[in-house]
């Protein structure tokens, strides 16, 4: 009984590591990029704190004019001149109203909801920067991996090429040359499968980093390259919508507002304020000797003349930095401008490409095809064929990559022209 069960024993352990091994394949569609961004991405997920906290910081000119109360608990020891010391404890209730500030509180009410719309356009330029990166890196992903196949395809090929170079050597219908040829061209294969491998292994690795996985090596994607429409389906935008541009002009604003805050140092403040408790022995000796409660009611009016002339100086400077703001967001746009215009004709061209590679493929097999019969005949020779299997895949690998440089450049747009949710 137990010698059977032995003799399983690594049966079931191979069952096991083989669906432990398949359990850790990450198999990663297009589609849901944008999902696992959003939910991984340890840059996105910091932009949305921020934005929080922003969110969290408004209303406060609703909350500036609510009443702040305050308590204050103790005891004392009182002495002066020859008399006694005295002891005695204290209390007191604190009340305050902000009636009148100069117009401070609405101001500061208008820059927190302005970095509020600052940290909307900064986290959603956060999601799109890195949903670019992913994008692009799955799109990197995608043509080596197809490249990879066409390299093997290639080696399979060359392969039977040798065999084939041997017999006809056999045969005296040829010579070796055609197979140390065949020989070669295997040898340059296998260091280009090589290198694929690798810079296969590092972008997988970039992806990983853009979407918030701890491990890459056994990431999978799933798709093939879709043929772009005839015209670019992402629309012309206004420039000025820009997540970048939308950032800087919220700084600007931000700016301008402090500025204009800074500038009402010369408005006083007037408060409502009111005490009720029993004083400190320091404050009133008589009546904290005796611990009658007192209150008080009362309006106070408050000029800070030194932190109004800071204040001056501050002013100045935030319209400097209004300035800086308004001159940055000037330049992004004219560069926004140009880069919008510079995708959309690359899309435009890259796409004309992609049908010149079509056709180039199928003169590519045909010729191939020719070359084959004619090898077969003894009219061409190894190199003959081996060139134009080269061409064949040479000119695969180059639709390949126009088709990975179009969604590249697509990613680019979409980043571009996205905006704020």
């Amino acid at each position: 009984m137990m010698r059977p069960l032995l003799l399983s024993l690594p049966l079931i352990v191979l069952f096991f590591a083989l669906k432990t091994l398949g359990a850790t394949e990450r198999v990663v569609s297009f589609d849901e990029l944008p999902k696992l961004i959003k939910e991984r991405n340890e840059n996105v997920q910091a932009a949305e704190a921020s934005l929080s906290a922003s969110k969290e910081r408004t209303g406060y000119l609703t909350r500036s004019f609510l009443p702040q109360f305050s308590g204050s608990i103790g005891s004392e020891e009182f002495k002066t001149g020859t008399t006694a010391s005295e002891k005695q404890n204290y209390w007191a209730i604190h009340g305050r109203v902000n009636l009148y500030r100069g117009g401070r509180d609405r101001l500061e009410n208008e820059i927190r909801r302005s970095n509020e719309k600052r940290a909307k356009a900064e986290y959603a330029g956060e999601v799109n920067s890195e949903l670019k990166e992913a994008r692009q890196a799955y799109w990197r992903l995608l043509a080596i991996s197809k490249i990879l196949a066409d390299k093997r395809q290639t080696m399979e090929s060359n392969e039977t090429y040798i065999k084939g170079s041997r017999r006809r050597a056999g045969a005296g219908v040829s010579t070796n040359a055609d197979t140390l040829e065949f020989e070669l061209q295997k040898t340059l294969l296998n260091q280009d499968i090589k290198k694929l491998t690798l810079e296969e292994d590092l972008v997988k690795n970039q992806l990983a980093v853009a979407i918030g996985l701890d491990e890459h090596e056994n990431i999978q994607i799933t798709g093939d390259f879709p043929h772009p429409p005839e015209d670019v389906e992402i629309p012309d935008q206004d420039p000025k919508q820009n997540l970048e541009i939308q950032k800087l002009t919220s700084m600007q604003l931000t700016d301008l507002l402090k500025k204009e805050q800074a500038a009402r140092w010369w408005l006083p403040r007037l408060d409502l304020y009111s005490k009720y408790g029993v004083p400190s022995l320091d404050d009133e000796f008589g009546t904290a000797l005796r611990q009658d409660r007192e209150f008080s009611l009362g309006i106070m009016l408050t000029l800070d003349l030194g932190e109004g002339l800071e204040n001056r100086f501050d002013s100045k400077a935030k319209g400097f930095e209004a300035i800086a703001s308004e001159k940055r967001a000037a330049h992004k746009l004219r560069e926004v401008r140009a880069m919008d215009h510079e995708l959309r004709h690359d899309l435009k061209l890259l796409h004309e490409l992609m049908h010149d590679a079509d056709r180039d493929i199928q003169k590519a097999e045909q010729f191939l095809k020719l070359t084959q019969s004619e090898y077969s005949r003894g009219v061409k020779n190894g190199p003959d064929l081996m060139n134009a299997l080269e061409k064949l895949y040479e000119f695969r690998e180059r639709r390949t990559s126009l088709y990975r440089e179009y969604h590249e450049s697509h990613a680019e747009l979409s980043a571009l022209t996205a905006r704020a949710e």
